[in-house]
């Protein structure tokens, strides 16, 4: 027998498995559906014999099933009845279970369940116990009632039946010991069997050297089993942790030394807002955490005083008396005072005094008027803790509100009948301290109110006729207090040490000691050991927290436990205990760092529960350096309003461990249930996701997320919580571009924006872009937002996913290039919901944001990576983008070097930057702004690296300058003209004027050449002979747009001139050829773009070659260029024929500005990096079947690359569609990193390309230009299918159809838009699905107009495809009998089923065939199609309007 985890495949082995046993199980579990429970289980186990049978199934959940009947154990109830019934086990929501279902075959039950149950456990090694409850008519069934697999608890709570079952039962006990040398034989083939890197380095017997080599420093542990070694730690604290601060962010971590002494209670700033609320309602904090404020001796008595104010005061009175709010009103109303007499005074004429004075004044005011009432609240807690236990004033208090009068509750309570006997005393020293506070001038501190709280709390608690007159003046002098061994207060502080806690003690004499050693307490310590060997049977690989508890044991004086792994290795289970440390951007350390605290080593308890009032104070501090703290707040305090709803909308819980504050999760509900609909529709949720078992109110979104970085490992823990308190399936997260992205995302899985569907618009003439097919109103908030376009990244989870393994990926994957194809290879990896890539690392010259050029009309339309698709994949949020670009490679010491000179290590570099214009390299000339930005960079680069230097490099460099200070000026220019010839090679001509047309910086470029010919009267001139000349140099897409975005900036068309180029380079194919042209080889298109440009004014000057610049002073003055083949205009009168013998043939055309849009090229400095690391160049860099170079750690895809010629295919892959291209590629990296696939076996045949290569740009005069074709499609042969063509009214479109019947190629050019996504979508479809579209071809009516209605919409859809192989798939295995074997059906029924086929190929349709084949297809196949067709249309009929 096997077991497995369950996954929806099984679902039908499942529903036959518990056939007739429904009713029975729905008694024992509830109502159940078995996809909900592998959807909505923590994890669901199936069973299954040696034939493949599923014998046996079990579902596990946070939350008992419902058949009890019992409202205390409801999701959000059941961890706080366990504890109180059964306060000895120490069960709870961190380490328990609950089955929620279980069925087997009567032949399986006993051995079933056991597979099951030890699976269960070792999959989960924090579970310690497994619980079931029964309902009161619900008997104990086989094998449950098993006692060696279930035992009951007995209790005396209800008629609830539990049992348990316990992980001890399970798992073999762990001893951990000291390591012996003896363990050596015992211990070096589980070391082996993991690495034998240790033995060929060290030695045979290195163990023993580790093992005998330990000291108070070195420890090593050993794991011991049944007296049988079966795993070994060795750990240090002698690090140098200044190597580990240099390269990881270890500031939340104090830099691992020890923390100093804070005299005052951590989290309690003086800037704090005076008169929390918080503060005032939640007192806990002084007693939770005794080792964060050693020292503080009366911690005890403050947490005995909280104990007895929390049950009275928290709960009834602090949400009545907020002085926070009231502070707030106060200031709004004095500011409007303020307002009003300054109006008055301006209007009289009178001085009106600054803004600042009466801030303060305002401040002032405030706090005179609270300084009596606030002492006074505080004193009346203190009383109140003192009335415990009194009947009478405890039932006052108990019935009555606290008055809104401090002083008057005060005096209330003195009078009370049975008042304690001191209360005359306490009273005197109440209005002593009142009338004190009242006089006092200053403003107060937080301090003085913590230690005035602390003041009361000792005399009206335990202390009886303290003189306090001393005391006193010390606090209202000092806002400190020191007490003075008087009467009571020698006994109290006596008492308070010896129940202080153990650990506040030894932090204190540690402190002692430190000094002594030292001579000061100041100097900071190591606070952290390290793991340095660490190997575990894999049998027992979930038992390795044991070591964690023994290794802080042996370390006592030591907080943080490190391990390093390197980059490209799995994590081991330990890790997942661990935190994963962020590197600096500056890292070059070889390995990933991960850290343990020593509060999460020992299991101490972490819990999630509903957030009260008091709570705002630590959120208050937790979130004082964010810029959204007052959002954070804010939606903190409708969470806590919210919670006495039955139906809240919001909610914010509070996370605690050991009873301290550690972090809050907001949420939102109200909004999310009204979104989902629009999720679904905007996102693939339903890929990640099964919406159908989840309804609209079972969703929530994370609004803030807040936690202790020593935390971060326990986030999936918290997230099933706060799914189980709130009754949630899903919760959503939204991550916005450029916002702060918390530390949430690797426990979540992305969303996949989907490409939405439009629906025809009405009203409309054909042609004109369609409406969205949800509005504002439709999605509620979330849709008005998205329609203002603030888009975001989605991230999902549910209790499965948050509890499926996960990969973890830290190998440092380099990516150089921002086109279609590098971020599909991106994308890819982000959304893939089995592993989590934390170092993703993207070097772009640009930016990713900044790539989808498409407005600006420069460039051609990005239909891929638009703003909004960039903006619903918040790329930035998980990969570190560098601006920059690679100027060498060093592939053995896998590192790259930027522009600026800085290392980026990697250990796979995917090289993707694409192809762009290199016209002025083959001439041997930049721009001005080229070399400025490079030696800009260069000096950035040189600062950057003296920082670095130490103190002797720099005292060295200083010297080094002081020795060249007598050099002259003109040795000076000379040395800098030296560093700048450096900096390209060869050495190159600086003109201004000329500009290779690359990106978006390129673009910025010319419109500040524009700005300065403007400024200089050369355009824009009343004179045309005055007006400059630009030319656009190119036959590319981009030669025509930069055109149209020239006019668009308002030049005058006889301005410009367009000179195509006559390139003689060999080319690599056909397509290749007719895809760089800006017609696509199409001749139709080609004269009537032409014909636009003469009738605007631009001036085409037909083919040629630019062979030389010709520049004065540094500024471009015109080129010499050389006509070419095919069509040659008439020049212009200004272009002169060169007549010298080096330049016979050429002509120079006078131009002031030079925009080269050429056939793309490889950027020569990266093909220097190339070929200077041996990596195969012909022509393009040259990759096998899975994108690698000669180097397997280097890859590369796009255009860039083409595959080898021992592929059997030489197409380069610019040929292909880039998103499908990086889709590939990220495939073949996925299955090698996480999947461990070793790519060596060439015999299997390449998948091919499917999605079609398109071209969608606007020309100028409007002109709309879209060119999609097939992979398969050659531009260059005859054409052998249908080809439906026609050009009216200045409209052209062409369909082109193979031999087989699917559309092979389509081509539109004409004024009005089109939806070119749609268009692009039915590329490799079949005649047959586009209604009828072979009867257009003798009639008037507009195809594309035809192609656009509303019947089309699911074939747009980005599931259709899937749906359309399923189909086929089933179709074909009908048919398959009868088309190869000749069997199956009549021979008529055969000969028509071969008709059809024919008629596909011959894409000749035929009515009768199909009419005849559908009339004898078997029902059930038909029902078959029709069940699934009504199924895709329900599944997405957000999408689908007329499926509505």
């Amino acid at each position: 027998m096997e077991v497995h985890r369950a996954n929806p495949e099984d679902e039908k082995g499942i529903a036959t498995l518990i056939k007739g046993d429904e009713k029975l199980l729905e008694k024992r579990f509830g109502k159940f559906n078995v996809q909900e429970l592998i959807e909505n289980s923590i994890i669901a186990i199936t069973a299954s014999n040696e034939t493949g049978e599923i014998v046996a199934f079990a579902a596990f959940s946070n939350s008992p099933t419902p058949t009890t009947g019992d409202e205390r154990l409801a999701p959000n109830k059941w961890a706080e009845w366990v504890r109180e019934t059964f306060p000895d086990t120490g069960l709870g929501p961190r380490n328990t279970l609950w089955l929620s279902f279980f069925a087997a075959g009567s032949l399986y039950e006993q051995e079933a369940i056991d597979m099951i149950l030890h699976s269960a456990f070792d999959t989960f090694a924090h579970v310690d116990a497994l619980l079931f409850a029964l309902g009161p008519n619900v008997t104990a069934f086989t094998p449950v009632n098993e006692p060696e697999i279930f035992e009951e608890i007995e209790h005396k709570s209800g008629d609830v039946k539990m049992l348990v079952s316990f992980a001890i039962n399970y798992r073999p006990q762990v001893r951990i010991r000291s390591a012996r040398v003896e363990d050596h034989d015992d211990l070096t083939p589980i070391f082996n069997q993991q690495s034998e890197i240790l033995t060929e380095n060290y030695g045979e017997f290195y163990l023993t050297r580790v093992i005998e080599a330990q000291s108070k420093s070195n420890q090593v542990l050993v794991a011991d089993i049944n007296n049988k070694p079966v795993g070994l730690m060795s750990l240090t604290s002698d690090i140098d942790t200044k190597i580990l601060a240099d390269c990881f962010d270890l500031s939340p971590y104090n830099n691992f030394t020890k923390p100093t002494v804070d005299p005052e209670p951590a989290g309690l700033k003086e800037n704090a807002n005076l008169g929390d609320a918080a503060y005032l309602a939640d007192l806990s904090a002084f007693e939770k955490d005794s080792k964060k404020e050693p020292g503080t001796m009366f911690e005890p008595i403050f947490g005995r005083l909280y104990n007895g104010l929390k049950s009275v005061v928290v709960d009834k009175f602090v949400d009545a008396i907020d002085l926070e709010k009231l502070k707030e009103e106060y200031d709004e109303a004095e500011q409007k005072r303020k307002q009003v007499e300054a109006d008055a005074k301006r209007a009289a004429g009178e001085e009106v005094p600054d803004d600042d004075d009466d801030d303060d004044e305002v401040e002032m005011d405030f706090k005179t008027a609270w300084s009596e009432t606030l002492p006074n609240y505080l004193v009346a807690l203190c009383l109140f803790s003192a009335a415990k236990g009194k009947p009478s004033i405890a039932s006052s208090i108990d019935n009555k509100a606290l008055p809104a009068n401090a002083a008057s509750a005060i005096s209330e309570l003195m009078n009370a009948a049975d008042a304690p006997a001191d209360v005359a005393a306490f009273a005197a020293a109440c209005k002593r301290v009142g009338a004190a506070v009242a006089q006092k001038d200053e403003s107060l501190s937080i301090n003085f109110l913590i230690n005035l709280s602390k003041y009361t709390a000792l005399v009206g608690g335990e202390a009886k006729g303290v003189d306090f007159g001393e005391e006193l003046k010390n606090i209202l002098e000092k806002g400190t207090w020191h007490p003075k061994p008087a009467e009571g207060a020698e006994k109290l502080k006596e008492s308070a040490e010896k129940k202080a806690d153990d650990s506040v003690k030894s932090g204190t004499e540690e402190e002692k000691t430190k000094k002594m050693v030292n001579g000061s307490t100041n100097t900071p310590a190591s606070n952290v050991m390290c793991i340095t060997l660490y190997c575990l049977e894999e049998a027992y690989e979930g038992l390795g927290e044991a070591f964690l508890g023994e290794a802080f044991r042996r370390y006592p004086d030591h907080d943080y436990c490190i391990l390093t792994l390197p980059h490209s290795s799995p994590e081991i289970p330990l890790l997942q205990h661990f935190t994963y440390v962020s590197p600096l951007p500056s890292n070059t350390f070889s390995h990933s760092l991960y850290l343990l605290h020593r509060a999460t080593a020992f299991r101490a308890p972490l819990t999630v529960r509903w957030s009260r009032a008091g709570d705002m104070m630590h959120l208050r501090e937790m979130t004082t350096a964010m810029e959204n703290k007052s959002e954070i707040l804010s939606a903190a305090r409708r969470g806590l309003k919210a919670k006495m709803s039955t139906s809240p909308t919001c909610a914010c819980l509070t996370l605690e461990h050991n009873d301290q504050f550690i972090g809050a999760v907001v949420v939102d509900i109200e909004e999310t249930t009204k979104d989902v609909d629009w999720l679904c529709t905007e996102y693939a949720v339903d890929e990640v996701i099964s919406t159908n078992t989840f309804p609209s109110s079972a969703h929530a979104t994370i609004l803030y997320y807040l936690c202790d970085p020593l935390f971060s490992a326990d986030k999936q823990f918290v997230l099933s919580e706060v799914m189980r308190i709130l009754n949630k399936g899903a919760l959503h997260y939204r991550v916005y571009p450029l916002h702060y992205v918390q530390d949430l995302l690797d426990a979540l899985v992305q969303v996949a924006p989907r490409k939405r569907p439009s629906v025809p618009g009405e009203g409309k003439s054909t042609g004109e872009m369609d409406k969205p097919l949800h509005d504002a109103k439709t999605g509620g908030m979330l849709a008005a937002l998205a329609e203002e376009g603030k888009d975001f990244a989605l991230y999902v989870t549910s209790v499965r996913l948050l509890h499926e393994p996960r990969v973890a990926v830290n190998a440092r994957i380099v990516v150089y290039g921002a086109t279609p194809c590098a971020l599909s290879f991106l994308e890819q990896l982000l959304l893939n919901p089995g592993a989590n890539f934390r170092s993703l690392t993207i070097i772009t010259p640009c930016g990713v944001e900044e790539q989808d050029s498409g407005m600006t009309g420069f460039f051609p339309k990005e239909a891929d990576y638009t703003h909004r698709h960039l903006d619903r994949l918040a790329v930035s949020a998980r990969v570190k983008v560098l601006k920059s670009t690679i100027s060498a490679m060093d592939c053995k010491r896998k590192v790259v070097v930027l522009a600026d000179d800085k290392l980026v290590p990697y250990d796979y570099l995917v090289l993707a930057p694409g192809l762009q214009d290199e016209t002025l390299a083959g001439l041997n000339v930049v721009s001005q702004k080229f070399l400025e930005e490079q030696k800009r960079k260069r000096q950035l680069a040189e600062e950057a690296a003296n920082k670095e230097n130490d103190e002797e490099e720099v005292a060295d460099e200083k010297s080094e300058k002081d020795e060249g200070k007598g050099r002259g000026k003109e040795e000076e220019e000379q040395a800098e003209d030296e560093e700048m010839e450096s900096l390209s090679e060869p050495p190159v001509n600086e003109v201004q004027g000329v500009v290779s047309v690359k990106g978006n910086a390129s673009t910025a470029e010319c419109l500040q050449l524009l700005e300065g010919l403007r400024k200089e009267g050369k355009l824009g001139s009343s004179r045309q002979s005055k007006e400059a000349k630009i030319l656009v140099y190119g036959s590319t897409v981009t030669a025509l747009t930069m055109i149209r975005g020239l006019l668009n900036q308002g030049l005058r068309p006889s301005s410009i001139f367009w000179l195509g180029e006559d390139s003689r380079s060999t080319v690599l194919s056909q397509n290749q050829d007719n895809l760089d042209l800006w017609h696509s080889g199409n001749t139709k298109v080609e004269n009537q773009v032409i014909r636009r440009l003469n009738a605007l004014g631009v001036k085409s000057l037909g083919l040629a070659k630019i062979e030389t610049v010709r520049h004065e002073d540094g500024k471009l003055s015109g080129v010499h260029f050389k006509p070419g083949r095919g069509r040659r205009e008439k020049y212009p009168v200004f272009v002169q024929s060169l007549q010298h013998e080096e330049m016979e043939g050429m002509w120079l055309f006078p131009c002031q500005i030079l925009l080269c849009c050429g056939r793309p090229d490889v950027d020569r400095t990266l093909y220097k990096a190339i070929t200077n690391n041996s990596l195969v160049y012909d022509g393009r860099l040259v990759v096998d079947r899975y994108f690698r170079t000669e180097n397997p750690n280097v890859l590369a895809a796009g255009s860039l690359a083409r595959l080898s010629r021992a592929e059997g295919c030489t197409t380069p892959l610019e040929c292909y569609n880039p998103v499908e291209v990086g889709v590939r590629l990220a495939e073949t990296l996925i299955d090698s990193i996480v999947w461990e696939q070793d790519h060596k076996d060439q015999r299997i045949p390449m998948r091919p390309y499917q999605l079609p290569k398109t071209v969608d740009c606007i020309y100028p005069g409007e002109i709309n230009f879209f060119h999609g074709h097939a992979p398969d499609y050659d531009l260059g042969k005859k054409r052998a299918g249908k080809t439906l063509e026609s050009d009216k009214n200045g409209v052209y479109q062409q369909l082109v159809f193979g031999k087989d019947g699917v559309l092979k190629s389509f081509t539109y050019l004409g004024e009005k838009s089109i939806d070119t996504f749609k268009m692009a979508g039915l590329i490799g479809l079949p005649f047959t699905y586009m209604n009828g579209v072979y009867d257009f071809t003798s009639k008037t009516t507009d195809v594309i107009g035809h192609l656009h209605e509303t019947w089309s919409m699911a074939l747009f859809h980005d599931q259709f495809q899937k749906e359309r192989q399923l189909i086929n798939k089933a179709l074909f295995d009908w048919a398959r009998p009868m088309l190869v074997e000749g069997k199956g059906g009549s021979k008529d029924l055969q000969k028509i089923v071969k008709d059809l086929v024919n008629m596909g190929k011959t894409g000749v349709k035929n009515e009768k065939v199909v009419t005849a084949v559908l009339e004898r297809m078997p029902t059930e196949q038909k029902k078959l199609v029709q069940a699934r067709i009504l199924q895709f249309l329900k599944t997405h009929k957000n999408h689908l309007p007329y499926a509505r």
